[in-house]
């Protein structure tokens, strides 16, 4: 870094910026989404404007359509709008009222196809519809207003009066006074206002007027309660309209430069030749009203000096420091506060914003914590300028996804909501020139933040405000957090979330000049997000040389901050769905770039989100390929509006398939074409019917099952097991003699639904017989869904622990292509019993009866240099990181644990087990070990090996080293055993005689950059001088 102060992170930012909260189990939601329509594709159909006679017609048939795709019978849904899109799709509006009251805000959205079947539904309605305990609607409407008058004027104290009827309003005259002059009569309508409890009685009502001196009007619309006349809501009704000027990176129509060089994706060479720019592109000095949004609503009020708007807050956020001089990071806030040196840029002439850039200067930008503590410089143009560049941005993305569709509605975040919906008051704030970049990204009604800032492993000081891939990147995730809903930071929603957040940085530097620049294939260049802020990048904890060395380019431009470059050229970036998880590592010969040793761990958020950008770019890159070039624009907004919907349509804690189907859905309800080339684009990365992704709460992403079958249906058989019924001995063992039954889960991994679902098993004569028929099911399965369907099934052979093959087949009858199948062995007839001294592990069954997993440190395991990806607060987060394994190892069947890379901080543990009064115990272990780690880099120090130990309790007082209780032995494991090796450790028999003791197997090992295997592999463990058997073995069941 630049300046002569050294440098400390501050652990407490990153948590406070990024940790989620804790879970102790799963929300209870129904995260359930579903294809509302038929069997296939909605038909294509251009949109033709309906002549007057049958617009009475349509509407009926589309509100008669959309309630049947409601899902719901309640009365208190009402027709409110019809809505004919752009495209083939239509959209029915439904206000909630209860007992002919409207509830203020709450409405439901039904999506209808060309065909007018229901695709997708969305909206808000009353959590509660039941009134709050002991409200009413005390107040008459003229009792109301008359409370709610003097919070918009205080000398409005007369009694209005009623001057007539409108719809469901009530008109009331006011009274003039001689500090207000109203406008048009007050109108007002009672609404029920949701709350926690319940609703409460209210009033909507709109004023208008001119206070004293004021050089325009007001408009105010409030909600007033009818139990006690308190203001429960208001906003203003008036839009302002002065333009105001502002420098700033980009065209001279207003498309946002990339970064200071102007347009600078895709990479003009497509190679990582280490190619940079070197020219800044031209500002323009802009006037600007609002970014071509629809409403007309400003960014800035008419007076407004400084950058805080209606839908964004911009200003430099000042740290506070300790008392050795250095930043403590509490000084974030988020919100302004003048006291700390917080500033907004001020206008440098009426309504103008003009502050240029000089690109070349960046290495003597301001930074506050890393510089000696100077007075912070309020009057410097570099520092401005990155303000109202970053105003301009945010408000410029604003503008563009709120005709998209992410409105005040939908929880865009604005101070004043318009009376459109969602909950005001929280305009975005984001901060410029911080010491690094994240995002704050609370639910509707509480100000997100954005802070950009530098990147802390580069001698240069580009900030990420000027890097328009990584500043739409964050301001993506307040789009995702409010649209989506946010309750876990890791897992597949976190990854998600970083994805759609990369996808959005990415897909909006895509230009239709970008057509045929990588040579005839449409849209085949190298995208790179975080390109400009990440130039000269140099992470000191890893080995590789420092950019800039021979041989080893800058090539910022081609990759950026991520593995490899979004481009549909697999040989460029090979990622596909399976590369979310840990148990399948990206080869090293596809030459991955590591930012900040993410590369280490595939399930690490921002790296598992990076093959669901890639698959997002390929669907939306097969749709603009497709489209003329003269409609690039509007093919470009069409897919982001989709994506926009898509992201309402995705439930809380989504898997990658249900945000896959989602977006599918979106397009679907609008253009099969389009659907069809998205779902292509998903399976060429893996994402096609058949598709399985990792359970919905796992960390590690293991177990992700890809497809490249781009086809519209699949049928999938998940599990089979088989379970005791009646007759049974209770050990969860099927035995001969036992009623049982055989349980398969079979799910829809296609896109339409599956009618006369069944599952088919053929008998085995002597082997096991099927009392009740071969099949079961004939049920629907909608996209996405699971059933679990059973089969009576007797064991019939009398071979002791015999191996039963059941091949569970299942099928669509309407569909015979989807039929599929999954064989599983099943072990019957055995009992375990708890009779042996030695574990050999001959049976599979007996690892979980004799052994007990245990993680012992939450911050170093399954970890990645200091890298980790689960949420420790939820059960077996350690285990779905890295687990104990009984696998073959060297020829022999053995518990193993290990990886290349990731650290392991693990044991398994005996039963507790009571010695003899006298003579001593003994353990001897047959194992394998490799505690060894080595780092071939001159650069980074050789990092501790791990080593494997054997520990002990005694009258279950805690774990402890064995080593005080050993007489002979080797009890602890360094280096590597060059194979098999036994090892026998013996005891002291007056410290264990007569006491229960429990043994633990405890392996550890650092992570490292290089692959380089550790692990600790155990084929036999003896246990002499216990006074009651360890372990269990099998045996013939009823022997």
């Amino acid at each position: 870094m630049n300046g002569s102060r050294s440098y400390r992170w501050s652990p407490w930012l990153m948590a406070a910026a990024f940790a989620g909260a804790a879970h102790a189990a799963p929300p209870a939601l129904d995260a359930r989404t579903q294809w509302l329509g038929g069997d296939g594709p909605a038909a294509k159909s251009d949109a033709v404007p309906l002549a007057p006679a049958t617009r009475a017609g349509r509407r009926a048939a589309l509100i008669d359509a959309a309630g049947r795709g409601t899902g719901t019978q309640r009365a208190d849904l009402v027709p409110a709008a019809v809505h004919q899109q752009a495209g083939a799709a239509s959209v029915v509006q439904y206000r909630q009222e209860i007992d002919g009251v409207e509830v203020y805000r709450a409405r439901l959205s039904v999506l209808l196809g060309a065909d007018l079947a229901p695709r997708a539904s969305g909206g808000a309605l009353a959590a509660k519809t039941g009134p709050v305990a002991g409200a009413a609607f005390r107040l008459d409407a003229a009792q109301a207003l008359a409370a709610a008058l003097p919070g918009v004027d205080a000398s409005l104290t007369a009694a209005p009066r009623e001057v007539g009827q409108a719809g469901r309003y009530t008109r009331f005259a006011l009274a003039a006074t001689a500090e207000f002059a109203p406008g048009r009569p007050a109108r007002i309508k009672r609404v029920w206002y949701p709350t926690a409890e319940g609703l409460e009685p209210a009033y909507y009502a709109e004023v208008t007027g001119t206070k004293r001196g004021a050089d325009r009007p007001i408009g105010l619309a409030l909600v007033v309660s009818a139990d006690d006349g308190r203001t429960l809501a208001s906003h203003s009704l008036i839009h302002d309209a002065l333009p105001f000027s502002y420098r700033v990176m980009a065209d001279a129509n207003g498309k946002p430069y990339f970064d200071p060089y102007g347009f600078t994706n895709p990479h003009p060479t497509g190679l990582p030749d280490g190619w940079l720019p070197t020219v800044q592109a031209p500002m323009h000095l802009l006037p600007r009203v609002h970014g071509g949004i629809s409403t007309g609503d400003p960014w800035l009020a008419d007076d407004a000096t400084q950058t805080r708007g209606n839908n964004v807050d911009a200003f430099f956020n000042a740290e506070t420091f300790d008392v050795d001089g250095f930043c403590d990071y509490n000084g974030w806030g988020p919100g302004f506060n003048a006291a700390e040196g917080d500033f907004r840029a001020p206008v440098t002439g009426l309504r103008r914003f003009d502050y240029a850039y000089d690109v070349d200067l960046h290495a003597s930008d301001y930074s506050q914590c890393d510089d000696a503590p100077v007075p912070i410089p309020v009057g410097d143009t570099q520092l401005n300028a990155k303000i109202v560049q970053m105003f301009y941005m945010t408000n410029w993305l604003h503008d563009l996804f709120y005709d998209l569709g992410y409105d005040e509605e939908a929880g865009n975040p604005q101070a004043n909501n318009y009376g459109r919906g969602g909950i005001e008051n929280d305009p975005l704030i984001v901060h410029a020139a911080y010491d690094t970049t994240f995002t704050f990204a609370p639910a509707d009604g509480e100000s997100p933040s954005v802070t950009y800032g530098f990147n802390t492993w580069t001698d240069r000081r580009d900030v990420s405000a000027l890097d328009f891939g990584v500043l739409a990147h964050e301001w993506a995730h307040t789009m995702f957090g409010r649209l989506v809903g946010t309750s876990f930071y890791l897992g597949q929603e976190g990854a998600l979330n970083e994805a759609i957040a990369d996808f959005v940085g990415m897909f909006l530097m895509v230009r239709d000049q970008d057509r045929y620049l990588d040579g005839p294939v449409a849209f085949n260049g190298k995208y790179a997000v975080g390109a400009y802020m990440n130039g000269n990048y140099s992470y000191p904890g890893d080995p590789l040389p420092p950019v800039g060395t021979p041989g080893w380019p800058d090539n910022t431009y081609y990759h950026g901050i991520r593995r490899f470059p979004s481009t549909i050229d697999l040989a460029a970036n090979p990622l596909t769905f399976k590369n979310i998880g840990v148990d399948h590592p990206v080869p090293q010969s596809a030459n991955a770039y590591d930012w900040k040793q993410r590369s280490l761990l595939n399930s690490e958020i921002h790296t598992a989100g990076e093959v669901y950008t890639a698959a997002l770019w390929q669907c939306s890159r097969n749709i603009l390929a497709a489209a003329p070039r003269a409609r690039f624009d509007r093919t470009h907004k069409q897919f982001l509006a989709w994506l926009v919907a898509g992201m309402k349509l995705t439930p809380p804690e989504p898997t990658y398939t249900e945000a896959r189907d989602a977006l599918l859905m979106a397009i679907r309800a609008d253009d099969t074409l389009d659907y069809l080339r998205c779902r292509a684009g998903f399976a060429a990365r893996g994402m096609g019917a058949g598709a399985i992704p990792p359970p919905r709460h796992s960390f590690g992403l293991r177990g992700t099952v890809e497809s490249f079958d781009d086809a519209e249906r699949a049928l999938t058989v998940i599990s089979t097991k088989l379970e005791e019924v009646s007759g049974a001995d209770g050990d969860g063992v099927l035995d001969r003699g036992e009623v049982g039954r055989l349980v398969a889960t079979v799910r829809n991994t296609g896109f339409s639904p599956l009618s006369h679902v069944s599952i088919v098993v053929l008998p085995q004569f002597g082997r096991y017989a099927l009392p009740g028929g071969i099949a079961a099911g004939d049920v629907t399965l909608q996209p996405g869904e699971e059933r679990t369907l059973t089969l009576p099934l007797n064991v019939a052979t009398s071979t002791p622990s015999a191996t039963l093959a059941i091949d569970v087949q299942a099928l669509a009858l309407q569909f015979p292509p989807v039929a599929t199948h999954r064989e599983t062995p099943i072990v019957v007839n055995y009992d375990l019993v708890r009779d042996s001294g030695t574990d050999a592990l001959a049976a599979a069954s007996t690892f979980d009866a004799n052994w007990t997993r245990e993680f012992t440190d939450p911050s170093n395991h399954g970890c990645a240099r200091g890298m980790c990806s689960a949420d420790t607060t939820v059960p077996g987060a350690y285990a779905d990181m890295l687990d104990w394994q009984r696998v073959t190892h060297l020829g022999e069947t053995a518990y193993r644990i290990g990886d290349e890379r990731l650290t392991f901080d693990t044991g398994i543990a005996t039963a507790a087990f009571q010695t003899l009064p006298a003579g001593p115990v003994s353990i001897t272990l047959r194992h394998d070990y490799d505690f060894t780690r080595n780092q071939p880099s001159p650069t980074v120090p050789q990092i501790a090996n791990g080593v494997g130990t054997v520990q002990i309790e005694v009258n279950g007082g805690g774990w402890m080293p064995i080593a005080p209780f050993v007489v002979s032995g080797q009890w602890q494991f360094t280096g590597t055993s060059g194979g098999w090796r036994e090892d026998t450790i013996v005891l002291n028999p007056p410290l264990i005689a007569g006491r229960t003791l429990r043994l633990r197997l405890h392996a550890r090992a650092p992570s490292i950059f290089y692959p380089d295997d550790a692990h600790w592999a155990i084929s036999r463990v003896t246990i002499n001088g216990a006074a009651t058997p360890v372990f269990s073995t099998v045996h013939p069941d009823g022997s």
